[in-house]
């Protein structure tokens, strides 16, 4: 449960720069492995251990010189431990590396099933599924054969200290200075002694096999999140939601290209378009506005405080982002739509979807809101998962509204009544979309041009179609015979 709450609490970097499987694997594997260290694992060690010390206390009482023989065998039996400790820590990491690796190809490969059918890449995928079961099988035969090497090294140790007793103890019964019983007393002890260190290599490379597991969780767990609340954070008021920028840069670590907004008001309950080529910093601009990302100077500031004094929570329940695929999860259509708002009554629910343009799908379906909709929403068109996805956060009513190409799947007579029915059910919501459509930007009384990062034009669509080139060029006139 910490761990889950842990990566939930981490930001968009580590998500977009770690696939899904590795992001998984801590969750599987590795917590299986903790929990029996210390539900089968700790009572072995704490049996072996107190046999050990049991064994030996009585060998030294029984004949301290008969002891001390097997003494010297003790530090070369641990440098041989540590030897071996330090190689299988290294076998252990490598096997866990390449089950990672394997975990994100099944992950990958799964959930592009079809379009790998589409293509005729099932060879290929199988090949590679062979390479990665290699690998595997390659890493855990190094794994059999080093622990191997540990059992005949202990072994060996072993039955030299039994030799050791035996023979020691039977030159002392000859010269009289150990009796018969005593010395099979001695012997048995040495068994005692020995028993748990025979089965030392499995405790051992269990152990070695738990703390490489609890390295992969501490791994995980030494990540932060680079958005967080700061100290002092506040709640957003409930009125006055305008959005204001005010010299704001921002620049991807792995690129060039930078965002530069030195100043932009909206006031709220605007409805306003962002258009530009792509890579023109559109989406960017929106995600730095709930705050997926930091600006990298300036500030965005939503009715008169920067969003990074804002608690998170409160900005998002504010701020609702809708991307161009939108998240679905396995379940019904109710399941999806009280995702946010769970006590929204089936009415509710039905008069969203009506919203949303999705009245005739709920008629048709025999289980109505109690329909299933697949996992990821699967069993859904991709018009209809934005649509529902248009619902919930209709369900949701946030002050600001991003649609990020979130109507993209949508024919323009739908997108213009879905878009319609928006600024209907939420009228004193901002509302911003991102699009490439021209019937989309020529709906909104505002319409602000981004190009290399910059916002370069901000009027009316009207204005634009008169007087700027670039929206000319971008949105060209339907009788200029391109």
């Amino acid at each position: 449960m910490f761990l889950v709450r842990h990566l939930d609490a981490l930001s968009a970097d580590y998500y977009e720069d770690t696939p899904v499987g590795r992001i998984i694997y801590p969750l599987q594997d590795p917590i299986e492995e903790i929990a029996y260290f210390g539900s089968d694992l700790v009572p072995s060690i704490l049996r072996a251990l107190l046999t050990t010390l049991f064994a030996l206390t009585a060998m030294v009482l029984l004949n301290p010189l008969l002891t001390l023989t097997i003494f010297p065998l003790i530090p070369a039996f641990i440098l041989t431990r540590e030897y071996f400790r330090h190689k299988l820590v290294i076998v252990f990491d490598q096997v866990q590396q390449r089950q990672k690796t394997w975990a994100d190809f099944l992950h990958e490969h799964f959930s592009a099933v079809l379009p790998i059918q589409l293509l005729g890449r099932e060879t290929r995928q199988e090949r590679r599924a062979f390479c990665l079961l290699g690998e595997i099988a390659h890493s855990q035969q190094r794994l059999f054969r080093t622990g191997a090497y540990f059992s005949v090294y202990t072994s060996l140790f072993i039955v030299m200290a039994m030799a050791v007793a035996v023979g020691f103890g039977g030159w002392s019964v000859f010269v009289g200075r150990l009796s018969v019983g005593k010395l099979v007393v001695f012997y048995t002890l040495v068994t005692y002694l020995f028993e748990p260190l025979s089965a030392v290599t499995e405790i051992y490379t269990r152990i070695q096999r738990v703390f490489a597991n609890v390295r992969q969780v501490q791994t995980v767990l030494s990540y932060r999140p680079a958005l967080d609340n700061r100290a002092g954070s506040v709640q957003l008021p409930e009125s006055q939601w305008h959005l204001e920028i005010r010299g704001l840069t921002f620049q991807y670590a792995k690129q060039r290209g930078r965002l530069r907004v030195p100043s932009l008001r909206i006031q709220a309950g605007e409805q306003v378009a962002l258009v530009g080529e792509n890579g023109a910093g559109k989406s960017t601009l929106a995600k730095l506005i709930v705050r997926i990302y930091d600006v990298g100077s300036g500030s965005i500031c939503i009715a008169g405080e920067d969003v990074r004094n804002v608690t998170l929570k409160s900005l998002r329940r504010t701020v609702c982002y809708l991307a161009r695929d939108p998240v679905l999860f396995q379940g019904t259509l109710s399941s999806n739509l009280r995702f946010v708002t769970p006590s929204a009554s089936d009415a509710e629910l039905e008069n969203a979807l009506q919203r949303a343009g999705l009245s005739v799908l709920l008629a048709s379906l025999k289980d109505g809101l109690r329909q299933s909709v697949g996992p990821q929403g699967c069993q859904l068109s991709g018009g209809q998962r934005q649509r529902l996805a248009i619902a919930r956060a209709m369900l949701q009513g946030p002050k600001i509204l991003i649609l990020d190409e979130a109507t993209s799947c949508l024919d323009p007579v739908s997108e213009q009544l879905v878009l319609r029915n928006l600024r209907n059910y939420l009228p004193e919501s901002t509302l911003i979309v991102v699009s490439h459509r021209l019937s989309t930007v020529l709906a909104f009384p505002r319409i602000l041009v981004l190009a290399e990062g910059q916002i370069v034009e901000d009027s009316c669509p009207e204005h634009l179609a008169r007087h700027s080139d670039f929206f000319a060029n971008w949105f060209p006139s339907p009788h200029s015979g391109v």
